[in-house]
């Protein structure tokens, strides 16, 4: 058998021989991006969602921290002002009494408040408090005992004018 009778040989010679029309393979078009798929749509609602969530949480957060923080600080200050309360040297009472309030005046008011002295002083803590029981009340203690030889000031109602002025102070950082 001749290989160039074959049926495929014939064949071969056959294609070659003749011009066959043959079209190329069309591809599709590329996938756009827009519009975008369902799931894509989600997913961009999720992180949204989470989003906002994530910063309500970290504002409540904040805001929890700094109450809990001024918990802590009234605490702080009002045993403090218990531990004043037992001192019996007069003088050592007063200016602790006069340091703690100075300390709460700095932290709600800031560092122009450490500079102030004497009737200042007295002034503006009425001042922030629109009462004058210092500057001219049984507050006064604190600018003139110091200078008393034998001092015998009223413990109990100083002690309650200088509470009700550092919850008062407090109040207004809570808020």
């Amino acid at each position: 058998m001749n290989p160039l009778t074959t049926p495929l040989a014939n064949a071969a010679n056959h294609a070659a021989n003749s011009e066959i029309a043959i079209k190329d393979i069309h591809l599709p078009e590329a996938i756009s991006w827009w519009p975008l798929a369902m799931g894509w749509w989600l997913l961009l609602i999720l992180i949204i969602l989470v989003t906002v969530g994530i910063v309500f949480w970290l504002k409540n957060r904040e805001q929890r921290l700094q109450q809990k923080s001024q918990l802590s600080l009234r605490k702080q200050v009002m045993l403090e002002l218990v531990t004043i309360q037992k001192i019996e040297d007069e003088h050592l009472f007063i200016e602790r009494l006069s340091a703690l309030l100075k300390r709460v005046a700095i932290t709600q008011y800031g560092q122009k408040v450490a500079g102030l002295s004497g009737q200042q002083w007295l002034e503006f803590m009425d001042k922030h408090w629109e009462l004058t029981s210092f500057s001219q009340g049984a507050g006064r203690v604190l600018i003139d005992l110091p200078y008393q030889k034998d001092p015998q000031p009223d413990r109990h109602l100083l002690l309650r004018i200088c509470k009700n002025w550092l919850e008062n102070q407090m109040s207004k950082e809570a808020h």
